[in-house]
């Protein structure tokens, strides 16, 4: 119950249009990706995110930097609670 008055109160703040997804939301990031033209890279631990006019520089605990035109990053929601 708490997760549907969850829902409802972050669409009465943000009101906005909704559609759904025919086969689930789970199609969407696989449609974006069957689109991209590079690689998917997947659990890959991102330390620093820069964001500028040319693009964006992430820059990955192994010590490896990613350039790119653009930058899809996800993370679990529970990650964004601010830490007390």
């Amino acid at each position: 119950a708490l997760h549907v008055a969850r829902t409802m109160a972050i669409f009465r703040a943000m009101p906005g249009p909704v559609r759904l997804i025919a086969g689930g939301s789970q199609r969407l990031p696989e449609a974006m990706a069957a689109a991209l033209k590079g690689d998917v890279r997947l659990n890959s631990r991102v330390l620093s995110i820069d964001a500028g006019q040319d693009g964006v520089t992430l820059g990955l605990a192994d010590g490896r930097q990613i350039v790119a035109g653009h930058a899809i990053v996800t993370i679990p929601f529970a990650a964004l609670r601010p830490a007390f």
